[in-house]
């Protein structure tokens, strides 16, 4: 078994998209997976893939300030090498 279907047969049930991202985004696979942070590949309906980064409690302002700087580097121009934000989103107590 690889690591995807041991992670979906693990934690599947333990982690859901919030609303606001399910409608759009499905789980690819984990990147990483502890109590206090994960990582996923999201793809959206198009096929493209996005990373998510969750964190609960201490995680939250890293997350914040992480989603800030991505934010001023990859402005005012796109670069490739560069990841772009899409969205900073509070969900009960996970950012």
């Amino acid at each position: 078994m690889n690591f995807d279907e041991e992670f979906r047969k693990t934690y599947r049930n333990e982690f859901s998209l919030p609303e606001k991202l399910a409608g759009t985004y499905s789980i690819v696979s984990c990147l990483k997976y502890s109590d206090e942070r994960q990582i996923y590949v999201l793809k959206d309906r198009d096929g493209k893939k996005f990373v998510l980064k969750t964190g609960n409690g201490d995680n939250s302002p890293r997350l914040e300030n992480e989603y800030r700087i991505a934010s001023l580097i990859s402005r005012p121009q796109d670069h490739e090498g560069v990841p772009k934000p899409v969205l900073l989103l509070h969900d009960d107590s996970c950012t």
